[in-house]
This record gives C-alpha cells, sequence and structure tokens, in this order.
C-alpha cells in the first residue's frame, strides 16, 4: 500500500513537472528591449522556452521578424561576424551593484542594468559559421542549415 502512494506521488509530480514545462513553451515570447553596439547586441526578454531544443528553434524561426523589427543581427561588413546575447529580464532594470550585474550606458536612468541571466547565445564568424552557445552547450549549425551539438 505504501509503495502504491509513492508510486502516486512520484506520477503526479512528474505530471506536474511536464505540464509545466509545457504551459511555459507554449506562452508567447516577449522581447522587452534591445540594446545593440554594432555587431554586438543584448535583447531581454520574458517567457523565453526552458529548453535548449526550444531556444534555438525560437531564433531560426523568428530570425526574419528580428530583421525586420530591430535590423538583427547587424553584421560586420568585412566578415559579417555578430554577436547577439538573448537575457532573461527577470526583475527588470536595476541599479548597478558594482560587482556583476549587465549594464546599459544608452539607458540614462538611474536602474540601467539587469541581473546577468543568459538564455542563448548566438554568433557568426567568417572562420566558424553559425554557432549557438546555451548554458553547458554549444551547438553548430551545418550547410544545409541543420545544427548540431558539438
Amino acid at each position: 500500500m505504501r509503495f502504491k502512494k509513492i508510486l502516486w506521488l512520484v506520477l503526479s509530480l512528474t505530471i506536474v513537472f511536464f505540464g509545466y514545462v509545457k504551459y511555459r513553451d507554449l506562452q508567447p515570447v516577449k522581447i522587452v528591449a534591445v540594446h545593440p553596439d554594432g555587431p554586438y547586441t543584448d535583447i531581454l526578454v520574458k517567457n523565453f522556452p526552458l529548453t535548449d531544443k526550444g531556444r534555438i528553434n525560437w531564433w531560426l524561426k523568428n530570425k526574419d521578424i528580428l530583421k525586420a523589427k530591430y535590423k538583427l543581427p547587424a553584421p560586420t561588413k568585412d566578415d559579417g561576424f555578430y554577436f547577439i546575447k538573448i537575457w532573461d529580464f527577470g526583475r527588470g532594470y536595476v541599479e548597478d551593484d558594482g560587482y556583476d550585474r549587465l549594464c546599459f550606458d544608452d539607458i540614462k536612468e538611474k536602474n540601467h542594468c539587469i541581473d546577468k541571466a543568459p538564455y542563448l547565445t548566438i554568433r557568426k564568424g567568417k572562420e566558424t559559421g553559425l554557432t549557438f552557445f546555451t548554458d553547458q552547450k554549444r551547438y553548430q549549425v551545418d550547410s544545409n542549415g541543420n545544427y548540431k551539438e558539438f
């Protein structure tokens, strides 16, 4: 009898967890701000996908929209290099703590920093091609447009 209760609890928690992940994946990503600086751009978002696959697929699906609306990416003319970092907007803009926050000089307010919580980094270089970086992994895009983990 006790084994059935434990099994039921584990099964229930598993269903709740996967339900939450699916719920999060169905929420639309909200781009809160874009901070460009030449070929480097920081994008602040809410409701970003939880999985590496979801994050990369979001970029691939929305890159044309980002190009039209925000003129992203903005590659260099000589070698086409660009570097985009997508961050969790989290608590919103906060004051600089002088230690470990990402601050934006284009905002002249007291609250012009965010807590560093990166979701995805997209880098394109002449030698490396298109590469995605997540918390622990690196993915390379091949000539067919497919990506694979390194």
